[in-house]
């Protein structure tokens, strides 16, 4: 969880979830929106898609490992797994790390067909 009232001013000015500072708001239109910015740490303002945490295949497993930027409070960032894309398919994935790190591994099986995504959301 990252303080987004500290995040938004900062990067946007204002502590305001409104106009470029939204949640929702792409600022630099590099398809992240401000809420994700805030809970992966990469600047609003400046193209940052290359900046996210990357999935590796470690053993058998696919796993995402990062650290969290610092001073977190407020927003929630996880992932999910699927071997289908399917909607209704995607089940949590446990985070296994200690705060500020994270550690999200699923096993990949057999074939290897696995998919996972990041995600960032308000409690």
């Amino acid at each position: 969880m990252r303080n987004s009232a500290v995040w938004r001013q900062q990067f946007c000015g204002t502590i305001e979830n409104s106009g470029h500072a939204a949640d929702d708001f792409d600022f630099d239109k590099d398809g992240l929106v401000n809420l994700v910015g805030c809970a992966f740490g990469p600047d609003p303002t400046q193209s940052s898609a290359g900046q996210l945490p990357e999935g590796q295949i470690v053993g058998p497993d696919l796993e995402f490992s990062f650290t969290g930027p610092a001073g977190v409070s407020g927003i929630s960032d996880g992932g999910q797994s699927t071997t289908t894309l399917q909607p209704a398919d995607f089940t949590p994935v446990p985070d296994t790390g200690v705060a500020p790190g994270h550690i999200l591994r699923v096993p990949t099986g057999t074939n290897r067909r696995i998919f996972m995504r990041l995600n960032a959301t308000r409690p």
